[in-house]
């Protein structure tokens, strides 16, 4: 809803005074109830989300282990946490008379934007006990729209949480692309939560039923249904467990062997893709790449499977999470600056789910300055203060800027 500066208070203007008169507030659209995550992307056609990864074969194979991950958003140090007086502020600004919505929107961003996920839900669960007729959720609902509404509602819920609402939005988009690039580029462990999530929050149909009901029919092959099936049924093993040398040849033999037959043995692909680790799946490449003398196994799907292949794209989007994680977010990065969409559904999934875990890798892989040009740019003159919230979540207000001569 605040997309322009000149919705801030004229200086002078004292607390509780009402907007000034030559700056109108711009009108709520609703009334606050109940508004669906991520309702705008499925109006969003063809949005970034849905696009294919498509990242040269070239490229530096590494186990997920031996990559550092850096987070951009670590949170407030435990020492000077406080739930309370965070809650403190946010009612004492929100509650106040003819308080203006800009102002509510700059507390929200500067008291949560700072904290990491298990402090920003104990200070929503806090805030909630404390004002029980107006939560969190409410005051977001009521004082924002489209983008930045979006983004505020994500850093509320459990990360399991809003990987179901995607999930959901997959579904009712009917994208079998967009199902791949959530379900093939998560751990196992959070493959699980979301899938716990998900049930909970549309138990009408599990996930489960839910995906295999979507990839099954003339339009889709068996071969993704199992993909599918595999993950969220069977699981892939946590790249916490020990890796299986044996295994890794015996993966690998078996994916050279396939590679040279005439007919397309996709059984061996969909096993060996969606039921072994992605440390395994990144051994096993290197392995790949040493038996065929520098040939890659990206290559290899790619030549494998037709272009428009459902389950070759799995393939391709699991290999590259395995070896090549930062790339291929760097890629959505690259894709969603292309075309953002109305609602920067994209970029608002890549900042709020990758902030405290690799977001500095990523966008060091896409370029620190390029990425933050952009923003500055994207968001000089609308939905600023939603480019603000990206700003605090990639780190970005903490690097100095450049002064202007």
């Amino acid at each position: 809803m605040i997309d322009n500066e000149s919705y801030l208070m004229e200086p002078g203007a004292g607390a509780g005074a009402g907007p000034a008169e030559d700056h109108k507030e711009e009108k709520v659209t609703d009334d606050g109830g109940e508004y669906p995550m991520m309702e705008g992307m499925m109006t969003d056609e063809g949005f970034a989300a849905e696009g294919e990864v498509n990242l040269a074969p070239e490229g530096k194979l590494a186990l997920p282990s031996a990559v550092v991950a850096i987070p951009t958003l670590s949170g407030i140090r435990s020492e000077n946490f406080n739930s309370n007086a965070i809650c403190e502020r946010i009612h004492k600004v929100s509650s106040k008379w003819f308080q203006k919505k800009v102002n509510i929107v700059q507390c929200l961003i500067d008291e949560l934007c700072v904290l990491n996920e298990p402090q920003r839900l104990e200070v929503v669960q806090l805030y909630s006990k404390k004002n029980k007729k107006n939560n969190l959720a409410k005051l977001i609902r009521a004082n924002t729209k489209d983008c930045l509404r979006d983004v505020l509602l994500a850093l509320t819920i459990p990360r399991c949480e809003y990987d179901a609402h995607w999930l959901n939005v997959a579904l009712r988009k009917k994208s079998v692309n967009l199902l791949i690039n959530i379900l093939c580029a998560m751990s196992s462990e959070d493959v699980k939560k979301a899938r716990l999530a998900y049930d909970a929050l549309y138990p009408k149909t599990s996930l489960l039923k839910s995906v295999l009901d979507r990839t099954s029919g003339w339009f889709h092959k068996r071969t993704v249904q199992v993909f599918f099936s595999n993950l969220l049924e069977k699981g892939r093993p946590s790249d916490s467990d020990p890796i299986d040398k044996s295994l890794i040849s015996k993966d690998a033999e078996t994916l050279v062997k396939i590679s040279k037959n005439t007919k397309l043995d996709k059984a061996s692909f969909v096993e060996i893709f969606s039921l072994r680790s992605f440390e395994h799946l990144a051994a096993v490449a290197v392995e790949f790449q040493r038996i065929c003398e520098g040939k890659d196994l990206i290559s290899v799907i790619k030549e494998s499977f037709k272009e428009q292949s459902e389950t070759g794209y799995a393939c391709n989007v699991t290999l590259f999470y395995a070896t090549r994680r930062n790339e291929l977010f760097a890629d959505f990065l690259t894709k969603t600056i292309a075309k953002p969409g109305k609602h920067y559904d994209m970029l608002t999934r890549i900042v709020v789910s990758r902030s405290e875990v690799d977001l500095y890798n990523i966008l060091q892989c896409y370029g620190h300055d390029k990425f933050r040009e952009w923003t500055n740019k994207e968001f000089a003159s609308s939905n600023r203060f939603y480019g603000k919230v990206v700003h605090h979540l990639c780190g970005f207000q903490n690097q100095p800027t450049e002064k202007k001569k």
